[in-house]
């Protein structure tokens, strides 16, 4: 639920309209890294592969959700831009989705930050054509259409969804207009450089929501508590937080086609491809990745096994 909206400009802006569905002109999914991530070498794939429910990666949950902005605009389709740093693992052949153009591009400067990212981006786009920018690495709460129509109401320059909750945000719309302030060469974070240097000519807008409107997946827990809380919507329930939560209660398992887990107890785990986990085996929120194995009656609990 929105709580409320806080304007950032310094001074008295002239009031906007709010941007119109065909000004929105793609989607960027931020993907890089500033360094290598110990979960990601883990697993050995992009996170973006990672399965979030049964036949189902993050990348695809992604498309899914690009597919219902495309139908709640009423567009014929919308650019999926996946940004990659040079590092960064690239996701595997994703299925083509109606609606979604999806195309995998890499930064060809390193360290060049979200702010420079997107001020190049935005060079090829006219100063009032919209970007709906995100962190690739989250799993959204709220349906992405829900999230966009009320950025796109803010009628601003840039419109930033945060979390009164304190949870870090990954989602954004920004007139590319606005993004011509960012210098055009060095290194400049899009919250802590770009964000303050915009705000000083053009209407900037924070819209407040009380708790997480995605989880970022950086890690095995960051991985395990944000499908647990997946599952539980999915489900049509409502986690419990707080001491006397009880959850305990599995979620989900998901076992990728190509692992082998017959027999074993699995409880809000996952079991990647060429995963073994023999009979009688018990794993518990933790993943267990391809080539490695759990033995009878082996026990594995918050972990990831490799």
């Amino acid at each position: 639920m929105t709580v409320s909206r806080a304007n950032l400009t310094k001074g008295g802006k002239a009031e906007m309209q709010r941007a119109r569905p065909e000004q929105l002109q793609a989607i960027i999914l931020l993907g890089g890294n500033v360094r290598a991530s110990r979960f990601g070498e883990a697993i050995g794939r992009s996170i973006l592969d990672l399965p979030v429910e049964k036949e189902k990666t993050l990348l695809g949950l992604w498309q899914g959700q690009v597919k219902q902005l495309v139908i709640h605009l009423g567009l014929e389709r919308l650019p999926m831009r996946l940004m990659l740093d040079r590092e960064a693992m690239e996701p595997a052949a994703a299925v083509p989705v109606d609606g979604v153009v999806l195309s995998v591009e890499r930064d060809p400067y390193s360290f060049r930050g979200t702010g420079g990212v997107l001020r190049d981006l935005g060079a090829a786009y006219a100063d009032d054509d919209y970007l709906l920018v995100a962190n690739a690495g989250q799993l959204l709460c709220e349906p992405l259409s829900n999230l966009t129509e009320e950025l796109l109401h803010c009628a601003s320059d840039v419109a930033v969804v945060s979390h009164t909750d304190g949870t870090p945000s990954g989602l954004m719309l920004v007139r590319c207009g606005a993004l011509r302030d960012i210098p055009a060469a060095g290194f400049s974070d899009m919250k802590e450089q770009a964000l303050p240097l915009i705000a000083r000519s053009h209407r900037v807008e924070v819209v407040q929501k009380q708790t997480a409107t995605g989880l970022t997946i950086r890690n095995v827990q960051d991985y395990i508590g944000a499908l647990r809380r997946h599952h539980h919507r999915l489900a049509g329930n409502v986690e419990e937080s707080g001491a006397w939560a009880e959850d305990w209660r599995p979620t989900f398992q998901i076992v990728e086609e190509g692992a082998s887990a017959e027999g074993a107890r699995i409880h809000d785990s996952v079991i990647l491809r060429g995963a073994r986990v023999y009979s009688g085996a018990v794993v518990v929120r933790s993943v267990v990745c391809g080539g490695a194995m759990v033995q009878p009656g082996g026990m594995v609990a918050e972990d990831i096994v490799k």
